[in-house]
């Protein structure tokens, strides 16, 4: 995506990376699974959402 910016056009790229609580992780092991997730899609590619069953 290409914002424009003071005239200056800025390439912008977006990647998500979710983790779904089911009550069984802790927040620290929700934020890894969700870190996890934001690499996967950034090697994939990136301007992606990675879900944490895929």
């Amino acid at each position: 995506m290409d914002i424009v910016l003071n005239g200056e056009i800025i390439h912008v790229s977006i990647t998500f990376g979710i983790s779904d609580s089911d009550n069984e992780n802790d927040l620290n092991k929700l934020i890894e699974i969700a870190d996890d997730h934001l690499y996967i899609g950034k090697k994939e590619g990136r301007d992606r959402i990675i879900l944490e069953d895929e």
